[in-house]
């Protein structure tokens, strides 16, 4: 490694980069820092996670042309979350200045970062399946068909969207339409770039108003205060008796046990949650709080699958499994009631993820479950508490149980066989 292509010195210390910078010979150095636990994909975060790992990936580029460097692309896969931190991870990517050089990530960070951003609080719309199904983002050409007459008033939208998808079906390559153009593209140009572009995703907010089914469930349950309390105790005791590190809590609504797992003793949480407005919730309190908890947005019906190159470039859920416990607090009437699976499969499926758990069962008499079936016939002759703890029971030892609420809905903790 030439030292040219060495990280800056001088950057070790940002919060972005990694902390520590070993010599081990006049020609070469080695960059060493903590290991991530758990990767996440751009496409499982929330909008306010995607917002934060743009502006950390700018102010990373920021820096570092001060020095002398340039960014060799855009992407958001170049971020990691430890908690609520945001963190460039691809030091290889980081090359020398020279003058008059463009910025060849612009178009990917503004398809990974800004169109979906963009498309979430000017559109109403999540960017999650979309950007997963096509794995590098939301194409710029694609996104532009969608401006209404009130975008090309807009500048964000008329220079990095609409025009910027205009000269990329003229040119495709940036650095081309530059050349072509005869602009020369200076260092102060290029900064302004990047800080319009900081400016820009710094000012974007959620649409103001939005609701969601459970987006505000933390305050409007079933549960009393007293109920409430109670199973968060009972959450952090079972944490600190199985001596959980990594904990994952599905169905985590806005955090609130995730919370208490990590009062108990976790070092890590990482929540998952179907509900958009939940997840922000949940990133809201762990800032706040300051604890380290990564909600991500998760459908169990359809978790992420491995995809990318030879389906391994970008591991799905099942293959990222690090959790020492799960919590799955009134989650699998969701799937059994909600989506038609069967409660064996569920059970099954949730006891594979890690060696202790906290399932809670919610009798068909709670008002939840009579709300979900005020619409639909009941056809779901299986799920009773008898099945429930055979299907339990097959893989698993009951070690505790405990009632929580006045409409009998009941904590399982297990112990993996």
């Amino acid at each position: 490694m030439s030292e040219n292509n060495l990280w800056p010195a001088t950057l070790k210390n940002a919060d972005e980069v990694p902390k520590e910078i070993v010599d081990l010979s006049p020609s070469g150095r080695v960059l060493e820092h903590p290991e991530i636990s758990f990767i996440s994909h751009p496409y499982e975060w929330s909008f306010s996670q995607l917002k934060s790992a743009a502006i950390t990936h700018l102010n990373l580029h920021l820096s570092a042309l001060k020095l002398g460097y340039n960014l060799a692309d855009g992407s958001a896969y170049n971020i990691q979350f430890i908690g609520t931190k945001a963190y460039f991870i691809d030091t290889l990517s980081l090359i020398e200045y020279n003058d008059g050089d463009y910025w060849d990530g612009y178009r990917q960070f503004v398809e990974q970062f800004l169109c979906p951003l963009l498309l979430r609080c000017k559109l109403g719309t999540p960017f999650n399946s979309w950007f997963r199904g096509e794995l590098e983002g939301i194409p710029v050409g694609e996104f532009a068909k969608l401006a209404r007459m009130r975008d090309f008033f807009s500048p964000v939208m008329l220079f990095h969207v609409i025009l910027h998808a205009h000269l990329q079906s003229k040119h495709s390559d940036a650095r081309e339409n530059a050349k072509k153009t005869n602009l020369s593209f200076s260092k102060t140009k290029l900064r302004n770039l990047l800080l319009s572009l900081k400016n820009t995703i710094m000012a974007l907010k959620l649409p103001a108003g939005g609701s969601s089914e459970w987006g505000d469930y933390e305050h409007d349950n079933s549960y009393t205060n007293e109920e409430t309390q109670k199973k968060k105790d009972l959450i952090a005791n079972f944490i600190t008796r199985t001596e959980s590190k990594t904990v994952w809590d599905l169905g985590c609504n806005s955090g609130l046990f995730s919370e208490a797992a990590l009062q108990g003793g976790a070092t890590q949480a990482i929540g998952f949650d179907i509900d958009h407005n939940a997840l922000e919730a949940a990133f809201n309190r762990a800032k706040s709080k300051k604890i380290n908890l990564l909600p991500l947005y998760f459908n169990a019906m359809n978790p992420s699958p491995n995809q990318g190159w030879m389906q391994s470039e970008r591991l799905g859920f099942s293959d990222r499994k690090n959790a020492d416990s799960i919590l799955a607090l009134a989650f699998i009437h969701h799937l059994v009631v909600g989506r038609n699976a069967l409660l064996t499969d569920v059970v099954n499926w949730l006891i594979s993820l890690a060696p202790n758990g906290v399932i809670e069962f919610v009798p068909k008499s709670d008002p939840m479950i009579q709300r979900m079936l005020a619409t639909r016939e009941d056809i779901f002759n299986d799920y009773t508490k008898e099945n429930f703890i055979i299907a339990i029971e097959r893989n698993a030892k009951i070690e505790n149980r405990e009632v929580v609420s006045q409409s009998g809905r009941e904590l399982f903790f297990y112990r993996k066989k």
